[in-house]
């Protein structure tokens, strides 16, 4: 058996799992590791193991939703220009600029070749169920951690 976990406040938790060789990987996005393409390292990791992109599923766990994602102009413009990213990743709300990470993990898995019928998504945002997840934003950093686990048995 192996479990691997990771403990996440705000950051999206990506699962990717290949059911044909039992075979996955746990990664930890938040803008910085979206943007250092972890959700793509995470799928080559398993493809130079042996599997194939076609057996892959992948899902997003709970993150902080763009609705209480602010985010600088400078990252903003990042995620703009530095990647082909669906519209509704960087969104302006008044005249603040809020991060969807969630949809830009999903775009990077797609980008992968993993069909969108093979990817799931919690599709809620952690800052605003600060009753069941921890929020390290909500909770101005002064708060708990919440893990994904993946268990292969």
């Amino acid at each position: 058996m192996v479990i691997t976990a990771i403990l996440l406040a705000d950051c999206l938790p990506i699962v990717v799992y290949d059911p044909e060789r039992h075979a996955g990987v746990i990664s930890y996005a938040g803008w910085r590791g979206t943007d250092a393409g972890i959700a793509e390292k995470s799928v080559q990791h398993l493809l130079d193991a042996g599997s194939r992109v076609q057996n892959l599923v992948a899902a997003t766990g709970p993150g902080i939703g763009p609705c209480c994602y602010p985010v600088g102009a400078d990252t903003a413009r990042m995620f703009s220009e530095n990647y082909d990213y669906p519209e509704g990743v960087v969104l302006r709300k008044n005249k603040v600029f809020m991060l969807n990470l969630e949809e830009a993990n999903l775009a990077r898995l797609r980008s992968c070749g993993l069909k969108e019928e093979r990817i799931g998504n919690a599709g809620f945002c952690t800052a605003c169920r600060k009753d069941d997840f921890f929020s390290y934003r909500k909770e101005g950093g002064r708060t708990g951690r919440h893990a994904a686990l993946m268990v292969l048995l």
